[in-house]
């Protein structure tokens, strides 16, 4: 019983001896003239994600409001979420690039349409410039 408990921490011992020697190995030969990482400027002018003139409140406000239940989806009480790929470009535009969680063809549909009918947005911005972004726009079937 001993020998088996000994022979188990010898194991144990040169494993992580082994270990911390492949370790050692491997930091020495990390090269010593790698660049060295330096904080990003702090006056970085950058919006993630495009928005609406008013905000994500006006965001929300104007899926609430623009989604029209299908009938269809009232009869069979469909509820669920949307998801419509809307691609922004740097001038704001948005472009209706499909679906990508589909729910019921007919919510589907109104997703779509709904989304078609999106205004302009404030393009997203890095480093000060405008860039395209595409967003993943949730539309919400609920009955109430």
């Amino acid at each position: 019983m001993i020998s088996r408990l000994c022979l188990a921490f010898l194991f144990c011992l040169l494993t992580a001896t082994a270990a911390r020697a492949q370790y050692a190995g491997v930091a020495a030969a990390a090269p010593t003239d790698a660049p060295v990482a330096t904080a990003a400027p702090a006056a970085v002018n950058f919006r993630h994600m495009p928005t609406l003139e008013g905000g994500p409140e006006a965001f929300k406000n104007y899926l609430r409001n623009s989604l029209v239940y299908p009938e269809d989806a009232r009869e069979y009480a469909v509820e669920g979420t949307v998801v419509v790929l809307v691609a922004v470009d740097a001038q704001g535009r948005p472009t209706v690039k499909g679906v990508e969680k589909a729910l019921f063809p007919a919510c589907d549909e109104a997703a779509l349409a709904a989304a078609a009918q999106l205004p302009r947005f404030l393009p997203a911005v890095r480093d000060g410039q405008a860039v395209a972004r595409t967003l993943r726009v949730p539309f919400y079937f609920r009955l109430r």
